[in-house]
């Protein structure tokens, strides 16, 4: 039984792993637990599969919407826990500066019950923002990312995707 926590149930772990302190990933942490059991990890940085079918879907969107990765930012304005989103006039309003200010396209992804969000994101200019289809699989939202130049999003699963995929 190895562990890093929480702190009140230490006694009941075999391997005691040091919880960290300050802003640290919870990959690292729960790769800090498997290392503690003697798994050797070879590369530390997140990784999301990618399909060919996964990969058609975004390019798809891409080529219909005549999109070029270096001129498009992806915004995911939905989050799964109110308390860690961004109000939805802060998305409207970056989208908005970044088509004036930096000629650039958005791409306002969503999935589930996000879609009303998405599409007030892209109200603050519908020539230059485009509602993205529906991502029904993670890796379809991370094709979506991957072919993006920059994703800005709440602190939440596409932040995730976005940081394995290798998108700012």
């Amino acid at each position: 039984r190895v562990s890093s926590g929480p702190h009140n149930m230490m006694g009941l772990y075999t391997t005691k792993v040091p919880f960290p302190q300050g802003r640290y990933h919870e990959v690292h942490r729960n790769l800090d637990i498997v290392k503690a059991v003697g798994v050797k990890v070879n590369d530390e940085t997140p990784y999301t599969c990618i399909s060919a079918v996964d990969e058609k879907f975004a390019q798809g969107f891409f080529t219909q919407n005549n999109l070029k990765r270096e001129k498009t930012i992806c915004i995911h304005p939905g989050e799964s826990k109110p308390v860690r989103a961004w109000l939805p006039e802060r998305f409207h309003e970056i989208a908005k500066m970044l088509v004036e200010n930096y000629d650039v396209n958005v791409i306002a992804t969503w999935s589930g019950k996000e879609k009303e969000l998405a599409e007030y994101v892209v109200s603050a200019n519908p020539q230059k923002i485009l509602l993205a289809s529906q991502t029904k699989t993670i890796g379809e939202l991370a094709a979506l990312i991957q072919n993006s130049n920059m994703c800005l999003t709440n602190c939440t699963g596409p932040m995730n995707v976005a940081v394995a995929v290798r998108t700012p």
